[in-house]
């Protein structure tokens, strides 16, 4: 998959076939056709109801569809965040529900192959997808609640991204198909750190940062691992040498402009 070109990367596919190394049972093939499917379902709604072929159309038929039509919705219940299946792109096709990881993501999956230019863009503790074409100055769709847009500006304001972030390019940046894959890794890396292999999970996200550099989130988490290596070493000597990796990632996190508290512009307005 890390060898195809940007061009030949199915998101799908790919979010599909790295979710199979932490859930086994997944059938990559059969989940693969229900992303057929719903492109099938979404271009003939298209064709129905986008009648001026234009951007904007589009996409309000790709939304009213996904919604109205296929019936995703968010996961509201209390242990959503910590819910290991809902950053799996599996799970929201069996159930249609997830979060701003794969809800997202399954749109992106199901556009792409209609051949639309959809694209992720990563935020503070977010995730939302961007249409690129020139011919539309609002690009942005956000998917959280029910489909809409909302501006760059207001993405800033309401997680708490500094210009120094948007100069760097840790958030509100398109990302390629490529650099895509990398927050895939990351998805599964959380996981096999959950499960105590703090060095393959810092071998993945190694890897990840390779693919994107960019991606404030590598460098963070990077950071939260050898502060856990440091926790378990094997004397007081190792655990510095870890600590001193460690706080070099966090500084490069912190240098790059990372939103230590997304909610602070917003605490008590919501």
């Amino acid at each position: 998959m890390l060898e195809l070109p940007e061009d030949q990367i199915d998101v799908g596919r790919a979010a599909l076939i790295f979710g199979k190394e932490i859930y086994p049972s997944i059938d990559v093939e059969a989940c693969s056709r229900k992303i057929d499917a719903m492109a099938a379902q979404a271009s003939r709604f298209v064709l129905r109801y986008a009648l001026r072929r234009d951007p904007d159309s589009i996409i309000r038929a790709l939304n009213t569809y996904y919604y109205k039509v296929w019936g995703v919705r968010y996961d509201n219940s209390p242990e959503s965040r910590t819910r290991q299946e809902n950053n799996f792109l599996h799970h929201t096709l069996d159930t249609r529900q997830g979060h701003c990881i794969t809800i997202p993501m399954l749109y992106m999956a199901f556009a792409q192959r209609l051949g639309y230019p959809v694209y992720s863009v990563v935020a503070p503790e977010h995730m939302f997808v961007r249409f690129v074409d020139p011919r539309l100055r609002e690009q942005n769709i956000e998917l959280t609640a029910e489909a809409g847009f909302e501006p760059d500006e207001g993405y800033a304001y309401r997680l708490n991204v500094s210009r120094r972030a948007i100069k760097s390019g840790a958030y509100l940046r398109t990302l390629t198909r490529r650099q895509h894959l990398g927050v895939l890794i990351q998805q599964n890396a959380i996981v096999i750190g959950m499960r105590g292999d703090l060095d393959k999970a810092i071998r993945y996200f190694e890897h990840a940062a390779q693919l994107d550099p960019q991606n404030v989130y590598f460098p963070k988490n990077l950071g939260s691992l050898w502060i856990r290596k440091a926790k378990q070493a094997s004397s007081p000597e190792w655990a510095g040498k870890y600590r001193q990796i460690a706080y070099r990632y966090h500084d490069q996190a912190d240098a790059m402009g990372w939103t230590h508290d997304p909610d602070a512009n917003t605490k008590g307005k919501k």
